[in-house]
């Protein structure tokens, strides 16, 4: 079985995100995270699982001037 993940979702306006998947399916998750989506991954193996956690990124002035 195959894993289908739509980056397509809205997100809310959290500033964290967490998502908990399975070991198998981590590197699915992390081979989709584009750089510039606006929020910073981190990875937590827990037991069979990982949870990947997602923080937004500020924004500075500058960088919304670009």
């Amino acid at each position: 079985m195959g894993l289908e993940i739509g980056w397509y979702l809205r997100l809310g306006r959290q500033e964290i995100l967490e998502a908990l998947v399975a070991k198998k399916s981590a590197p699915q998750v992390e081979g989709h995270v584009a750089p510039d989506m606006g929020y910073r991954m981190e990875r937590e193996e827990r037991g069979e699982n990982v949870l990947f956690r997602f923080t937004r990124e500020k924004k500075t002035p500058d960088a919304a001037a670009d």
